[in-house]
């Protein structure tokens, strides 16, 4: 019944994806090249120029790219996810001597479903899905420096996570104060952008 479960959300799965806007994309030869840009899945859609030739480019080629979202420009890394060997593009969202990442993905589904899960596995609690209802998930991944893979941190938004608290404190146990507070819930999952910042600010060497 588990594997049922996650099977339909999986099925209706999006990953966000950004639209066409200006991007800069960084080569692994360290070229680089201006025009527009969009992320479809893990690749690049990319155009010198609107109406030019589209080509698409993925973690062969591009090692991080730089995208204007919502007149914002947004930073993402290709990454190797550790124990899995995937390679996923990640938005950066604090860089120094811990690197944050995020990705986001957003699902749906076009009929009424609820499943309590507190009988499978036992996950505990319940989701409810409305007709045409969605919900995104965040998941993290931090590195040191400017290494080629990241540690999964955990995931905002489901129940299918690691217990954050044990997997913080262990990344961050060179740092007696900063596992202190998250020991004692001072800082939770929901605040990994304070908790790296604190790391790099107070802890880095």
């Amino acid at each position: 019944m588990k594997k049922i479960i996650i099977a339909i959300l999986v099925l209706f799965s999006v990953k966000s994806f950004s639209q066409n806007q200006k991007a800069t994309l960084h080569f692994r030869d360290d070229s680089e090249i201006t025009g527009l840009g969009k992320i479809v899945g893990e690749q690049i859609k990319f155009r010198k120029e609107k109406g030019a030739e589209k080509t698409f480019y993925d973690h062969t080629k591009i090692k991080w790219l730089i995208i204007r979202e919502n007149d914002v420009d947004v930073e993402y890394h290709y990454k190797i996810i550790e124990g899995k060997g995937t390679i996923l593009l990640l938005q950066i969202l604090e860089a120094g001597n811990v690197n944050l990442y995020k990705i986001s993905s957003t699902y749906h589904n076009n009929k009424m479903m609820t499943s309590g899960f507190g009988g499978f596995g036992g996950f505990g609690g319940g989701m409810s899905f409305g007709v045409g209802g969605s919900f995104t998930i965040s998941s993290y991944y931090v590195s040191k420096k400017d290494e080629d893979q990241v540690i999964h941190l955990g995931a905002k938004g489901t129940l299918f996570t690691k217990n954050f608290k044990k997997a913080a404190s262990e990344y961050f146990k060179d740092c007696a104060s900063l596992v202190e507070k998250i020991q004692n819930r001072e800082y939770k999952k929901q605040n990994i952008v304070e908790i790296v910042e604190y790391y790099n600010e107070k802890c880095s060497n």
